[in-house]
Protein backbone atom coordinates (compact mmCIF):
# COMPACT_ATOMS: atom_id res chain seq x y z
CA UNK A 1 0.00 0.00 0.00
CA UNK A 2 1.16 3.28 -0.80
CA UNK A 3 0.75 6.62 0.58
CA UNK A 4 -0.21 9.38 -1.32
CA UNK A 5 -0.79 13.55 -0.88
CA UNK A 6 -2.48 15.57 -3.53
CA UNK A 7 -2.33 19.46 -3.38
CA UNK A 8 -5.71 21.08 -4.66
CA UNK A 9 -4.82 24.57 -6.15
CA UNK A 10 -7.27 26.77 -7.38
CA UNK A 11 -6.90 29.95 -9.55
CA UNK A 12 -3.18 29.25 -8.74
CA UNK A 13 -3.37 29.26 -4.90
CA UNK A 14 -3.14 26.80 -2.33
CA UNK A 15 -6.97 25.34 -1.75
CA UNK A 16 -6.41 21.85 0.48
CA UNK A 17 -3.69 19.20 1.04
CA UNK A 18 -5.46 15.56 0.88
CA UNK A 19 -3.89 12.73 2.18
CA UNK A 20 -4.53 9.19 0.39
CA UNK A 21 -3.32 6.11 2.95
CA UNK A 22 -5.60 3.42 2.10
CA UNK A 23 -5.46 -0.21 -0.14
CA UNK A 24 -7.88 1.08 -2.67
CA UNK A 25 -5.50 4.50 -2.91
CA UNK A 26 -6.14 4.49 -6.94
CA UNK A 27 -9.96 4.74 -6.28
CA UNK A 28 -9.70 7.34 -4.25
CA UNK A 29 -7.56 9.06 -6.01
CA UNK A 30 -9.75 9.27 -9.42
CA UNK A 31 -12.34 10.69 -7.67
CA UNK A 32 -10.49 13.57 -5.91
CA UNK A 33 -9.15 14.49 -10.03
CA UNK A 34 -13.48 14.41 -10.55
CA UNK A 35 -14.06 16.77 -7.60
CA UNK A 36 -11.82 19.18 -8.50
CA UNK A 37 -11.95 19.89 -12.42
CA UNK A 38 -10.25 21.76 -14.24
CA UNK A 39 -12.78 23.36 -15.94
CA UNK A 40 -13.53 25.13 -12.54
CA UNK A 41 -10.03 26.04 -12.13
CA UNK A 42 -8.46 23.32 -10.03
CA UNK A 43 -5.22 22.01 -10.61
CA UNK A 44 -3.69 19.22 -8.48
CA UNK A 45 -0.40 17.73 -8.07
CA UNK A 46 -0.13 14.46 -6.80
CA UNK A 47 3.31 13.81 -4.74
CA UNK A 48 4.12 9.85 -3.12
CA UNK A 49 5.87 9.14 0.46
CA UNK A 50 8.83 7.61 -0.65
CA UNK A 51 10.54 7.55 2.70
CA UNK A 52 9.04 7.25 6.50
CA UNK A 53 11.05 8.86 9.14
CA UNK A 54 10.01 7.93 12.88
CA UNK A 55 10.90 9.91 16.02
CA UNK A 56 10.63 7.37 18.90
CA UNK A 57 10.77 7.93 23.23
CA UNK A 58 12.33 5.01 24.72
CA UNK A 59 11.36 5.66 29.03
CA UNK A 60 10.71 2.78 31.82
CA UNK A 61 7.44 1.57 30.36
CA UNK A 62 8.72 1.00 26.70
CA UNK A 63 9.24 2.40 23.42
CA UNK A 64 6.69 5.05 22.08
CA UNK A 65 6.31 6.64 18.73
CA UNK A 66 5.94 10.69 18.90
CA UNK A 67 5.84 11.82 15.27
CA UNK A 68 6.27 10.31 11.35
CA UNK A 69 7.81 12.61 9.07
CA UNK A 70 7.12 11.39 5.31
CA UNK A 71 9.39 12.70 2.25
CA UNK A 72 7.00 13.41 -0.52
CA UNK A 73 8.16 13.38 -4.04
CA UNK A 74 6.12 14.50 -6.96
CA UNK A 75 4.67 11.88 -9.28
CA UNK A 76 3.04 11.32 -12.02
CA UNK A 77 -0.56 10.26 -12.27
CA UNK A 78 0.21 6.77 -14.25
CA UNK A 79 2.21 5.91 -11.01
CA UNK A 80 -1.11 6.09 -9.05
CA UNK A 81 -3.23 4.43 -12.17
CA UNK A 82 -3.94 6.00 -15.07
CA UNK A 83 -6.95 9.12 -14.44
CA UNK A 84 -8.27 12.37 -16.00
CA UNK A 85 -9.85 15.20 -14.57
CA UNK A 86 -8.12 17.91 -12.43
CA UNK A 87 -5.58 16.05 -11.95
CA UNK A 88 -1.79 17.32 -13.17
CA UNK A 89 1.56 16.26 -13.07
Amino acid sequence: MSRYEVEVNRDGQLWCRITVDVPWGENVIHDISERFPVELGYTCQLFKATEARRLLESGTNGVRLIAIDYQLEPVAMTEAGEHQGGVVS
